[in-house]
């Protein structure tokens, strides 16, 4: 059984345009993702894919106008979706946590950094505050917070935006958590940071046993820290597998799209991406959602893609991969 399995997830957006009548957009259109126990997962896409609307429905984040339209996302066997606001605060901390993009806007500005720490234990386990407070210490300590007593004392403002990363990162891995969900945490660091950050993050989940499940818009963040990618565009995974594989040999011309647009392939002299917009999600194209921006569209387009199978675990949803490539029973 896999620690994590989101299967057919569909989210769209309900309300109304400007003369009242009732609109949809489909953000969402049948995300399947599955994670092994000790796996890194990176979910990777442009803006406005849904990577991040993904996690909040995961994490039963989602509020309105989104709304679940169908679909299941099952931790361990329970199907997250299926639960009340009670049993997803108990999971969410404590068997699932988050690190967050906007360190700053995360962490509570009145509370002392390690009273917030103390605070998640006490929330999951009934800890004295001495041993949470020990342990809110050893934290720190561990993810790279120089006088650690002396730094629990302060306030969110006194931490540079690398150190409130850092303190998140503590908090997410304060109560031992079995999937740790990074959603772009890097945003705003600068170069040098952000390295030293996602090694951080990677190497206590890789220490504590943990999965991780990182959202990004970067390539080479999923191509340095995971072992597996899932390649997302208007709200359908188009591409997955493990990185070397999906990376190495891209089959769905959007990860080929991707993959050629990053800085090292354009100095290189890699041919640029095709120009082009999001598609409306209000009105999807009929079949592929990328035929409109495929170079490989035609007729066939405007049929569902077939799931191919390329090798252990590497999926794409094409009609146009190669028919040698597809893996033999």
């Amino acid at each position: 059984m896999s620690l994590l399995s989101i299967e057919d997830l569909h989210v769209h957006f309900v309300g109304e345009d400007r003369l009242g009548r009732p609109v949809t957009a489909r953000a969402l259109n049948g995300v399947s993702i599955t994670l092994e126990q000790g796996e890194r997962l990176g979910l990777v896409g442009e803006t406005g894919a849904g990577k991040s609307l993904t996690v909040q429905a995961l994490m039963g984040l989602l509020r309105a106008p989104a709304r679940l339209v169908r679909g299941r996302a099952l931790f361990e066997g329970v199907d997250l979706l299926a639960l009340d606001e009670a049993k997803l605060n108990r999971l969410r901390g404590a068997a699932i946590s988050m690190v967050v993009q906007s360190p700053k806007t995360s962490l509570d500005p009145v509370r002392r950094i390690g009273d917030q720490i103390v605070r998640i234990q006490q929330a999951h386990a009934p800890v004295s505050r001495a041993q949470a407070w020990r342990r809110a210490i050893d934290l720190l300590d561990k993810v790279g917070v120089a006088d650690a007593e002396r730094r629990a004392m302060a306030y969110p403002h006194q931490f540079s935006g690398g150190m409130a990363q850092r303190v998140l990162i503590a908090m997410a891995l304060a109560n031992r958590p079995r999937l740790i969900v990074a959603d772009e945490p890097t945003t705003g660091l600068d170069a040098t940071v952000q390295a030293q950050v996602l090694d951080l993050l990677t190497s206590l989940v890789r220490e504590e046993g943990a999965s991780l499940l990182v959202i990004t818009h970067d390539i080479g963040v999923v191509a340095h820290y995971c072992d597996k990618v899932a390649v997302m565009f208007a709200g359908v995974i188009v591409e997955s597998g493990p990185v070397e594989q999906v990376f190495g040999a891209p089959a769905h011309p959007y990860t080929q799209a991707l993959l050629a647009a990053t800085p090292e392939r354009i100095e290189a002299g890699g041919k640029a991406p095709r120009a082009g917009l999001p598609p409306n999600l209000r009105a999807l194209p009929e079949g592929c959602v990328y035929s409109d921006r495929c170079p490989l569209a035609d007729a066939s387009c405007r049929t569902e893609p077939p799931e191919r199978l390329l090798g252990v675990g590497h999926l794409a949803l094409c009609h146009h991969v190669a028919p040698q490539r597809e893996a033999r029973a």
